[in-house]
């Protein structure tokens, strides 16, 4: 899985500025109550929190039964990148009478509050949730650094 691709398509870029858009409106205007949002709301992204404690950022993102083999981290241009990948656990063929769950490709991209270090960055898949904490530091700017998770 590539992390940069300059062929996206029209309708990705679209779903990232929407997700962009969304969470600057969410930041100065609040959340709404998620029944009055429609289903595709819902579902469209993995919940994140962001948080400092003295010297170093942590990010935390819910991604329930994914493997860290399905999981990629990049910091680039100080944005944090987190692409993971969601399969069926069923195999053969079924009838489903109702399917709630998404599969397939999706990605986070997160402006970083404050400039990260690029030592001591450390990702931990744990219980169902990717905890990445990096030191505040050194400048990321036009530079891409994988991040592997333990």
């Amino acid at each position: 899985m590539k992390f940069f691709d300059d062929n996206e398509n029209f309708s990705r870029k679209m779903i990232k500025f929407k997700n962009e858009v969304e969470r600057i409106f969410h930041f100065h205007f609040g959340f709404f109550p998620m029944e009055d949002l429609p289903y595709a709301f819902k579902t469209n992204s993995a919940p994140i929190d962001i948080y400092t404690n003295k010297s170093r950022l942590t990010i935390e993102i819910e991604l329930p039964g994914i493997s860290k083999d399905n999981i990629l981290i990049a910091v680039h241009n100080n944005i944090l990148v987190i692409r993971w990948k969601s399969e069926p656990k069923i195999k053969s063929k079924v009838n489903f009478f109702c399917i709630e769950r998404r599969f397939g490709r999706f990605e986070r991209f997160v402006l970083l509050p404050v400039t990260p270090s690029r030592q001591n960055i450390r990702a931990v898949l744990s219980d169902g949730v990717l905890s990445i904490n990096f030191e505040i530091g050194d400048v990321f700017i036009n530079s891409e650094t994988s991040i592997p998770i333990s």
